[in-house]
């Protein structure tokens, strides 16, 4: 290589490093408490990623099970709870209270009420 050439360039990780990032936090974040569960009901994705996420080389798979995951939730939730609920996330959680009363609950309920991205 010709140091003297790239004096004026500055090495930083970029948008697929910072991706990768991103969704090994949610796969270590959200593996045991649901994706085990999917994995187990559906046989999606079971021969293409396991709990060991071991290399970035794994990415895309990762990636389309939880793009398929989130797309597939998301529009359970859209077809299911009403627009009024949605459109009131304090009054969903009071009104989920009632029904689910495990720890996820009250995981879900500290997060959706301290997220910046609340809709007030």
């Amino acid at each position: 290589m010709e140091p003297e050439s790239y004096k004026s360039i500055v090495p930083f990780p970029g948008d697929f490093h910072a991706a990768v990032h991103m969704l090994m936090a949610i796969d270590a974040l959200w593996w045991v408490p649901l994706i085990c569960w999917i994995l187990n009901q559906t046989d999606l994705s079971v021969q293409s990623i396991s709990e060991e996420w071991s290399s970035v080389e794994l990415y895309n798979r990762y990636r389309f099970h939880y793009e398929v995951t989130i797309v597939g939730i998301l529009t359970y939730i859209c077809e299911t709870v009403p627009d009024e609920l949605l459109s009131q996330p304090a009054l969903l959680l009071e009104v989920a209270a009632d029904r689910n009363q495990g720890s996820t609950s009250a995981y879900m309920e500290s997060m959706a009420l301290e997220s910046p991205f609340r809709v007030a």
